[in-house]
């Protein structure tokens, strides 16, 4: 299954796909720039909740 990253908007395919434990799907790129943000577990995790 295919969908778009909620960063770069770009489609990934269900075989690049990466998962956060915040249930966001998103490219393996921007997955590693999503980790201090993350809502869970990041460092600024009050930016992720605001992008929620």
């Amino acid at each position: 299954m295919e969908t778009n990253c909620p960063l770069c908007r770009r489609a990934i395919p269900g075989t690049h796909q990466q998962w956060c434990e915040c249930g966001r799907v998103m490219d393996p790129g921007c997955f590693d720039a999503h980790d201090s943000w993350c809502a869970v577990h990041g460092e600024d995790r009050w930016v992720g909740a605001v992008e929620l």
